[in-house]
């Protein structure tokens, strides 16, 4: 039986079992075009990179933040995602935490125009529980978020910043990720994450 830890706000709506696909197209920031290069259709800035998954989690292939030096920052996003205003959109990431992990991070939805340039808005939920501790191994995180008025392209982003010390060991490694749009959940009311501890 898995063991759920909430934070942030709690989850305000339900998706509708097997509403759709996954609309991000290398879930598992793998290597799909077999050119040597991992995290294909995934953007990186900062202290971010996209590599070969020395800790499986299911995939050839994870994102790495490295929070190891205090003016560290950074992050991974995907691109080119059509979006729908007033759709409901639950994004859901696995991420584990290395043992002495000290910055702030964050995950979640922003929503641009038609240009996937210009923001609209954004949803991000900020991981303060325990969860984020060494040797509890990857963790599922998952947020709800409505695009809002304006909508036409929805962007899955997770970023740290604000490290508090630096040094040793100071990643999150990132895994397996899905968007899903949910036309059929119940409406929602506002933004929500949750964890859920998986069984090893």
């Amino acid at each position: 039986m898995m063991k759920k830890t909430c934070y942030a706000l709690c989850v305000t709506s339900l998706l509708a079992a097997g509403a759709s696909a996954n609309l991000i197209t290398n879930g598992g920031f793998e290597d799909s075009n077999t050119d040597g290069d991992f995290g294909d259709g995934w953007g990186t800035f900062g202290a971010a990179a996209v590599n070969f998954e020395f800790f499986p989690n299911g995939n050839p292939g994870h994102a790495t933040l490295f929070a190891d030096n205090t003016s560290n920052f950074g992050g991974v996003f995907q691109q080119g995602i059509l979006g729908t205003e007033g759709v409901e959109y639950t994004f859901s990431v696995d991420g584990q935490f290395e043992s002495e992990w000290d910055a702030r991070q964050r995950f979640g939805l922003e929503f641009y125009q038609g240009d996937d340039a210009t923001l609209i808005s954004a949803a991000l939920v900020e991981i303060t529980d325990d969860s984020a501790v060494a040797g509890q191994g990857y963790m599922t995180y998952m947020m709800s978020a409505v695009a809002p008025a304006g909508t036409v392209f929805v962007r899955p982003i997770i970023l740290f910043d604000q490290v508090l010390s630096g040094g040793g060991s100071r990643a999150s490694t990132w895994d397996n990720a899905t968007l899903i749009p949910a036309p059929g959940a119940l409406a929602v009311l506002g933004l929500g994450g949750f964890a859920v501890r998986r069984r090893r």
